[in-house]
């Protein structure tokens, strides 16, 4: 647009030249023929229509650009905010992965923990079949009474099945300052699963009809992780442990996270 500006420039110009000289012949020349003179006068007005219509053109051209310049400034405005939202949902996807990798761990850390205590089902249950049969071919070699300590025995099974809520029953039996009913409720230890404090209140139709009493909703007060003990590590084997549990703060009953396997609930 510039360069026709110049242009334009340039033939007012040379059409300025051009009606000075027109004037000087006319009055120099006055001799000439009025032919010419005429179409001299004819040129000029079509010159002057031409000008007038390129300063038309030009004042449009103008709007024109104004008008471009405004639009490259409201995309420009919009190319901006897209870059800001482009931003923040790469950023976004970066937490997302990494939320993904934390939950893959424990998935896989829940499922290796799954894999122990089955493991440690089987061969505890396989051991207890031993035991029985044994016996069984015992009592066919005395008067033993064979079917009691069968049923014994089962009984340990079934106890030694809940050994891990007995320890911490206890545990939380020595927590509670208060006299209740206390109950320790097991519970997932996952980010998804509800904190002690929900575990508790909907425990508590199962506690108050063992015991047939209570009118309040049952409450955390104390929360443990109870860790799977080494089977091949005996009781009382100097220098070793058997058992490692861990006790949480008092405030860790509302918490929602993979922690506590274990809430001690009382009412």
């Amino acid at each position: 647009m510039a360069v026709l500006v110049v242009v334009l420039n340039v033939f007012i110009q040379l059409s300025t030249a051009a009606l000075i000289l027109n004037q000087s012949l006319t009055t120099d020349n006055e001799h000439l023929i009025p032919r010419n003179s005429d179409i001299i006068r004819q040129l000029l007005n079509q010159e002057t229509l031409i000008r007038m219509s390129m300063r038309k053109d030009l004042q449009n051209l103008q709007k024109d650009q104004t008008t471009l310049e405004r639009e490259n400034q409201v995309r420009e405005k919009e190319f901006n905010n897209l870059k800001v939202k482009f931003e923040e949902l790469k950023n976004e996807t970066i937490s997302l992965k990494k939320l993904n990798v934390n939950l893959t761990n424990e998935v896989t850390d829940l499922l290796n923990e799954k894999d122990k205590t089955e493991k440690m089902i089987t061969a505890r249950d396989g051991n207890i079949t031993d035991i029985v049969r044994k016996i069984e071919e015992l009592s066919k070699l005395s008067s033993l009474p064979v079917h009691d300590v069968i049923n014994n025995l089962r009984d340990v099974r079934y106890q030694l099945s809940g050994y891990p809520d007995l320890l911490v029953q206890s545990a939380c039996a020595g927590q509670s300052e208060t006299s209740g009913h206390v109950a320790a409720v097991r519970r997932t230890c996952s980010n998804e699963a509800p904190s002690c404090d929900t575990v508790c209140k909907a425990a508590t139709p199962q506690m108050k009809a063992r015991v047939n009493e209570g009118s309040k909703e049952a409450t955390c007060f104390m929360s443990f992780h109870f860790y799977d003990g080494d089977k091949k590590i005996k009781p009382g084997a100097p220098g070793k442990f058997n058992r490692l549990m861990y006790r949480y703060h008092p405030g860790a009953c509302s918490g929602q996270y993979c922690g506590p396997n274990f809430c001690c609930c009382r009412f």
